[in-house]
């Protein structure tokens, strides 16, 4: 779909507000793809054979909530009614509302009043509709627990 027919790999980071250190994580990876294409053979061969696709933060209005008013913010910043904010991680249509998630708005793990009702999980998912079956692997990086996730 995505029409390159190159096959691709799509690194994201910071869906959740609070986890700082997965920025970071992901613009240091981002640097040493484009700082060190010209002098490390094993980065410039998987420049040259894939498509890479990098999103280093998924939640910016929560992200920059998290840094001005409130550290441990984990939500969006979409609506006025802090409650009401969405985990945008959780509001994907993939297994919405499943185990996990919560329907009370009030929780961290609030799933939102639809699936996929947020702009940002809309433009992921529309992203990933494009670049469809050309990613061979998925990564969002998130530092909450030591965990290796696997999606549905």
């Amino acid at each position: 779909k995505s029409g390159s027919g190159r096959k691709s790999f799509w690194l994201d980071a910071t869906i959740h507000a609070r986890e700082w250190i997965a920025t970071a994580t992901i613009l240091k990876i981002t640097d040493q793809i484009i700082n060190d294409y010209s002098t490390d053979s094993i980065v410039q061969s998987l420049v040259d054979k894939y498509d890479c696709y990098i999103a280093p933060m998924l939640n910016p209005d929560g992200y920059k909530f998290s840094w001005d008013s409130n550290r441990y913010w984990h939500k969006d910043r979409r609506t006025r009614n802090l409650s009401a904010s969405v985990d945008l991680n959780r509001n994907f249509d993939v297994q919405w509302m499943s185990d996990g998630t919560s329907s009370f708005a009030c929780m961290d793990t609030y799933g939102g009043k639809s699936a996929a009702s947020e702009p940002e999980t809309q433009a992921v998912q529309d992203e990933a509709q494009r670049v469809g079956r050309d990613v061979l692997a998925w990564v969002s990086i998130n530092s909450y627990s030591i965990l290796w996730l696997a999606p549905y």
